[in-house]
């Protein structure tokens, strides 16, 4: 009889302890954690993330490592932080296009923004800049849109490619404007910066980290920028809203973390991302490339914010009749 109960505790415990170390998640995190960023190693957004990462490591008390598992417009580092186990030690960097954009554009991606990921915090926003050649006519935003009007479908837009977040904001833009620009989509960063120079193509919207030092010499110049106020880098550039325009897509970062992720390991996570963005070595970093803090959206403010951000890009990308398979 003893032996048999001494099973059935056993039994019971074996049964019970996982689920008890999910829900009671009170020593985590007592391991590395592994962040993963879908893109390539160092560009900017992988910088961005080593630097949040360090800052986060001394606040969780263990190592927040970057992994990039680039692929297919970071679909394939999303899709394999969605299938991960659901225990804190594995973080997606969600951008915009991962969390907001890629459901509109894709008519198979292999995971949910909001139903395959938990969210914990939102980062920053990088705004992007309307810049054309110097040399076309038009120096003002008031004269590139009043050229547009008057020569509909024969100003050209590069992008880095299809439904990147550089076309996507110029197709709001013509939406916005009620003009019409021809897309030329480019394989390469630099083949597009060179065409521009060179006039063989008309426009493009980029970050402005990319574009300062053109800015500078005065080869390529600036109309507007797609964010609520204007940046201490560029005090002369209007916003588009304040010239009338709702043009106010930008880029965002985010971090998410597998559906079933423990409330309080969300919490947790949340609190360590928002500590880390107030240290020095972010916020020089963010100052330095004009980003827009979003620290201030937890989970619950960043899952309302994806859902608008969803809407907005569904709106565009309806209308521009973008698709990928």
């Amino acid at each position: 009889m003893n032996t048999r109960r001494l099973l059935a505790r056993l039994l019971t415990t074996l049964l019970i302890s996982p689920l008890a170390a999910m829900a009671q998640p009170s020593d985590y995190p007592n391991r590395p954690i592994s962040w993963v960023v879908p893109f390539p190693a160092g560009n900017v957004t992988d910088a961005f993330a080593r630097i949040v990462a360090q800052a986060m490591s001394t606040r969780l008390g263990q190592p927040v490592v970057v992994e990039n598992r680039a692929g297919a417009a970071g679909i394939i580092g999303a899709q394999y932080v969605a299938g991960a186990k659901p225990d804190g030690y594995t973080m997606l960097y969600g951008s915009s296009s991962i969390m907001a954009s890629h459901i509109s554009l894709y008519k198979n991606l292999p995971f949910d923004p909001l139903q395959s990921f938990t969210p914990v915090n939102a980062l920053a926003a990088n705004p992007l800049i309307l810049v054309v050649n110097p040399n076309k006519g038009y120096k003002t935003l008031e004269e590139f849109i009043a050229y547009l009007k008057k020569n509909p479908g024969t100003v050209s837009m590069g992008s880095p490619g299809v439904g990147t977040g550089a076309h996507l904001v110029g197709e709001l833009f013509q939406i916005a404007t009620g003009t019409k620009m021809v897309h030329v989509p480019y394989k390469e960063g630099s083949a597009m910066f060179a065409d521009l120079r060179a006039g063989r193509i008309d426009a493009i919207f980029d970050f402005i980290p990319t574009m300062r030092e053109h800015l500078k010499a005065g080869t390529l110049l600036a109309l507007g920028i797609t964010r609520d106020e204007r940046v201490k880098s560029l005090p002369d550039l209007p916003t588009f809203k304040e010239k009338g325009f709702d043009v106010t897509l930008s880029s965002w970062s985010s971090i998410v973390v597998p559906a079933g992720t423990p409330p309080e390991i969300t919490a947790k996570l949340s609190t360590a991302v928002q500590e880390a963005m107030k240290s020095p070595e972010v916020v020089r970093f963010q100052e330095s490339n004009d980003q827009v803090p979003l620290s201030a959206l937890g989970p619950d403010k960043l899952k309302d914010f994806v859902l608008k951000e969803q809407e907005t890009y569904r709106t565009v990308v309806k209308r521009a009749g973008v698709t990928l398979d």
